[in-house]
């Protein structure tokens, strides 16, 4: 089926091309689960087509397929971990579980999980969660990390966020169906220069 004039079919293939690729599948191999040829899943993935009911139907079934503990899991590692990492909801990002790393060194942040932070944004965070063209690729999955180097990321009225210079791992992951992002927090050379210094795309990794 061609593909009409909308977004649609563009969004669904972005998606799929994310899932596919983070999941180290072939598209020969995600064709003969889905029950259709390579050409297919290929025009899916470049916009070209509309999937049919029943091929839609078992894409998303698979794509959806991640347990729903998949979350609870994560939230209950991650506390137990002595490195300095963090899961944030993008919706509003809100604090979700952290390290004991990240709790040693954003204690009163640590404390109030599920507060939205996307308000205090600020330098790099700001920068790379309030653009409407980032968004959408983390939203889409052709983002999947940004790295950087920064002094701060917040700025909240009890000043929690105290500056020093660190280097940031940001990856966004879809885990138990919602967006998140997964940060990995470093310590960094003082001559480091402050910024976005690296975007990894779901196009540069061969599937």
């Amino acid at each position: 089926m061609k593909a009409p004039e909308g977004k649609l079919s563009g969004i669904f293939g972005k998606r799929l091309l994310a899932w596919r690729k983070s999941n180290f599948l072939k598209q020969d191999a995600l064709a003969a689960m889905v029950v259709c040829s390579q050409s297919v899943i290929s025009r899916l993935e470049h916009g070209l087509d509309e999937p049919s009911t029943a091929v839609a139907a078992r894409i998303r079934s698979l794509m959806g397929a991640s347990r729903s503990d998949d979350l609870a899991i994560e939230c209950a590692v991650l506390p137990r971990l002595p490195g300095i990492r963090a899961l944030f909801d993008l919706d509003g990002i809100a604090l979700h579980a952290a390290s004991r790393g990240f709790t040693d060194l954003w204690p009163r942040l640590s404390a109030e999980p599920n507060r939205k932070l996307a308000d205090f944004l600020v330098n790099e965070a700001a920068l790379l969660l309030h653009d409407r063209s980032y968004q959408q690729e983390i939203a889409t999955g052709a983002l999947i990390m940004a790295s950087g180097v920064s002094l701060s990321h917040l700025a909240l009225p009890q000043d929690d966020d105290f500056a020093f210079k660190h280097r940031w791992h940001a990856n966004f992951r879809n885990i138990g169906g919602r967006l998140m992002i997964d940060m990995t927090y470093e310590h960094c050379e003082a001559e480091s220069p402050v910024g976005l210094s690296d975007m990894l795309r779901i196009d540069e990794i061969e599937a």
